[in-house]
């Protein structure tokens, strides 16, 4: 087996291999994803011991996974679904990022079976990639006005998507229960204070008025002997404010509040 250029140990290989370990595969089939050969992996065994643990607690998950202690995750199981062609062009464009030796014209030498496979790329693409867009187009080297068109366009691509969003929603909510679950008082703090805020876990204070509401409004007379001085200087200006749209002759008020006969501020 030729070696790939991935074979080039690095630390991210420690997840890769224990998420293939946890899928079932064995070291045969782990060595065929790395394109890596049996001289080689005796050295990475050597030099990273790590990796012997990392195998055997991937592949004890594997086990309590398939005696129903562990749930499949939405990503395991659509690329468990999808086409043995695109799982292949997917574990190449993998491998080209896990190796940092991702272009888009490498991306594109792999990519060549038309807009419904990218399509079909791009929303295996999202959950694979913790539902970023962003990073979804770059694994599959599209526009994200591209997609956007897709939606508009295709009506199957545009369900699909929004079953995918729903997936999101889904997986948000799992991460916050299990954080509530592993004890995180703030995120408990927060599933009380909107989930069970009829139970009074909600602090803010909400006022039900039943019924009619009055209004007392006083009403003040105001002719040319009235002493506006002794109103407070709120209520003058406020009374400025109504002169000035009325455009009431008799009285003149300052900006500061004074009162002064209109004749005489002339």
């Amino acid at each position: 087996m030729a070696l790939g250029p991935w074979t080039r140990w690095s630390n991210e290989h420690y997840v890769t291999i224990y998420e293939l370990a946890r899928s079932g595969l064995s070291d045969r089939k782990i060595m065929a994803f790395f394109r890596c050969n049996k001289k080689r992996w005796r050295e990475w065994l050597a030099q990273y011991p790590d990796i012997k643990k990392v195998l055997a607690r991937g592949r004890s998950s594997s086990v309590a996974k398939k005696q129903g202690g562990v749930g499949e995750t939405y990503t395991e199981y659509v690329y468990r679904h999808l086409d043995p062609a695109l799982k292949r062009k997917w574990d190449e464009i993998t491998r080209l990022f896990r190796s940092n030796l991702a272009t888009p014209k490498r991306i594109e030498s792999i990519l060549d079976g038309g807009v419904k496979e990218r399509q079909a790329l791009y929303l295996f693409a999202l959950p694979a990639c913790h539902f970023s867009g962003s990073e979804a187009c770059r694994r599959v080297h599209v526009d994200p006005d591209e997609v956007r068109g897709w939606a508009k366009s295709d009506p199957g691509f545009k369900r699909l998507l929004d079953e995918v969003k729903v997936q999101m929603k889904d997986f948000a909510e799992f991460c916050l229960f299990r954080g509530m679950k592993e004890g995180d008082s703030n995120l408990i703090k927060f599933v009380n204070q909107t989930l069970n805020a009829d139970r009074g876990y909600n602090p803010a204070k909400q006022l039900k008025v039943e019924g009619s509401v009055n209004h007392l409004v006083a009403a003040i007379e105001v002719d040319e002997n009235t002493d506006l001085s002794a109103l407070p200087l709120e209520q003058r200006r406020a009374l400025l404010q109504v002169i000035r749209r009325k455009k009431l002759p008799p009285k003149d008020v300052t900006a500061e509040g004074e009162v002064v006969d209109a004749a005489q501020s002339q």
